[in-house]
């Protein structure tokens, strides 16, 4: 019988001490709002309208300006590049003969940040200006519910060469995390992930 107690006791010390175990788990931030692993793809659909198109991670890692991008693919356009630094998403793309940087996301910001940036555009002066909608909230996008997605804003302003900024368009695009972009919301044009795969 003192046997069976000891055993007894020992086996609650266990399982209390498994309990205090789990309560530690700390649980972390979602920070991967742009998965970047090869050949992955992600395949975009539009509303209304027909059109389809398709972005691949090639895998491979190029260099510019002292800075790692890995290199995505867009049957679309082309080449473009993509790092991440501290929680700021930045994608590089080519301007003509130049390379351009610019922050597009920030998963470590809160609702109502904002920030923007400007350059020439095919002759025009333009200035983007973004601004954080929602953070880590829950999104329905063509049937899937996706739980942890940030929707930022951004306003294009054109310099028409008068001395003065134009808003020329308005976009909201959400990001899921794990998942990368799942929406881009223009009036009302969507072009929305159909589907997608992360390797």
């Amino acid at each position: 019988m003192k046997f069976r107690l000891i055993l007894f006791f020992a086996v609650l010390a266990f399982l209390v001490s498994c309990k205090k175990t789990e309560d530690k788990k700390v649980v972390l931030p979602p920070d991967n709002f742009q998965p970047v692993s090869a050949m992955s793809t992600w395949t975009y659909s539009e509303f209304p309208g027909s059109a389809v198109y398709t972005i691949t991670s090639t895998g491979l890692d190029s260099t510019f300006n002292a800075e790692k991008y890995k290199e995505m693919f867009s049957n679309v356009s082309g080449l473009f590049w993509f790092r991440k630094e501290n929680g700021n998403y930045y994608q590089l793309f080519e301007a003509g003969t130049e390379k351009q940087e610019y922050l597009y996301l920030k998963d470590k910001g809160a609702v109502g940040d904002h920030w923007e940036f400007s350059h020439v555009v095919n002759g025009l002066n333009a200035t983007f200006k973004y601004k954080i909608l929602e953070m880590n909230t829950p999104r329905l996008v063509n049937g899937i519910i996706y739980e942890q997605v940030i929707t930022v804003k951004r306003d294009t302003y054109l310099d028409f060469g008068t001395g003065v900024d134009s808003l020329y368009t308005s976009e909201d695009y959400s990001f899921a995390n794990d998942v990368g972009l799942i929406l881009i919301s223009k009036g009302n044009d969507k072009t929305y992930l159909s589907h997608y795969k992360i390797w």
